[in-house]
């Protein structure tokens, strides 16, 4: 199993192709983590039976892991949960979340537990020459493979935005739509 972390708030046809891109080349299932009570985004919690729903009407499998667990929702404590069972738990991160791994809570739990699969993410070339990032985070001991495919260009924040404004939003699946709509979401 090949576990992606994230708000998924709402998840858009973007986490989809990554999602689908991963099972291709692994030939693994890909299990969405959403973020129960994130550190960052304190209002997750209301919304985390819709957005565990929304992944579900995509046919996504789908952990609801972080419920149980201490909050806020560190990913230290759920890979430590996830380590139980799986070893190496493998974790899909785009190229800004994995460079910036050392300033999160705990990293060495998630250097001893993880293998990332690394994948882009428009980061505005703020990290200048990436594969040198990557090496350098290789060379540190952190146990990440480097998987190129086009970055896609698409944000929850930009899903929520355009249902906000109620203007037409093409990113995200037809029955995930009508359970935004349904439900009054965004």
């Amino acid at each position: 199993m090949i576990f992606y972390f994230g708000t998924f708030n709402p998840i858009h046809n973007g986490h989809l192709y990554i999602a689908e891109k991963i099972t291709e080349l692994y030939n693994d299932i890909v299990v969405f983590v959403p973020a129960y009570d994130s550190p960052w985004k304190p209002d997750l919690k209301e919304s985390f039976e819709h957005r565990c729903n929304m992944i579900k009407l995509c046919d996504g499998e789908v952990s609801d892991i972080e419920r149980n667990l201490p909050t806020p929702s560190y990913t230290y404590q759920t890979v430590e949960e996830l380590f139980k069972q799986y070893n190496p738990v493998k974790m899909i991160v785009g190229y800004d979340q994995f460079f910036s791994l050392e300033k999160w809570k705990h990293p060495e739990i998630l250097q001893t537990y993880c293998e990332f699969i690394v994948i882009p993410r428009d980061i505005g070339g703020c990290w200048g020459d990436w594969k040198f990032e990557y090496k350098k985070m290789k060379s540190k001991g952190w146990k990440a493979s480097l998987v190129e495919m086009p970055l896609q260009d698409v944000s929850s924040s930009l899903v929520r935005k355009l249902i906000s404004e109620k203007k037409p939003c093409s990113y995200v699946p037809e029955s995930v739509l009508d359970y935004i709509y349904t439900n009054n979401l965004y």
